[in-house]
């Protein structure tokens, strides 16, 4: 294993550890809210990149996060999709990439973790559908930041996966 291989299962190690501690965030009184059975808790999108995603695509999302240097392969500029996209942003498409279980890998290994995987994991009792909601939060938030064509009209792209 190689120094960029161990550097790369540290960041996922510490981004994972981040979903299993920083779990369910304390209320005002201190005690930990769970929401109630059958209510999914929604954290923001903003705050979910910061958590999960800012170490390697930057606070920005350009790719240029603090251990972006040490990995193989230079993480995604989050904010082109619209562009590299005649102007659409593939928001379908993203949720797949991003849950990763059932994104074909055809081209090798990614470096980015499963997202689906660790938010089923997390201690926030990740279900099914709470990785859903985790998920569009983040593909909410990214298209967000997305730089917008000169022409200006971004649509949303609602094309299955697939």
């Amino acid at each position: 294993m190689g120094k960029s291989d161990v550097l790369a299962t540290a960041v996922t190690l510490a981004a994972l550890g981040g979903i299993i501690i920083g779990g369910i965030a304390p209320s005002a009184s201190g005690q930990a809210e769970t929401p109630p059975a059958g209510v999914v808790k929604t954290v923001p999108g903003s705050t979910l990149f910061r958590q999960y995603c800012a170490s390697c695509h930057g606070d920005s999302g350009k790719g240029d996060g603090a251990v972006a240097p040490h990995l193989r392969v230079r993480p995604t500029d989050l904010t082109k999709f619209t562009q590299q996209n005649k102007g659409t942003f593939p928001a379908d498409r993203l949720a797949g990439v991003i849950d990763g279980r059932n994104v074909a890998r055809t081209h090798g290994r990614s470096d980015m973790p499963v997202w689906g995987d660790a938010f089923m994991k997390s201690s926030e009792g990740g279900d099914e559908e709470t990785v859903k909601v985790r998920i569009r939060e983040l593909v909410k938030y990214i298209e967000s930041i997305q730089e917008r064509p000169p022409s200006g009209g971004a649509s949303h792209d609602t094309r299955p996966i697939g």
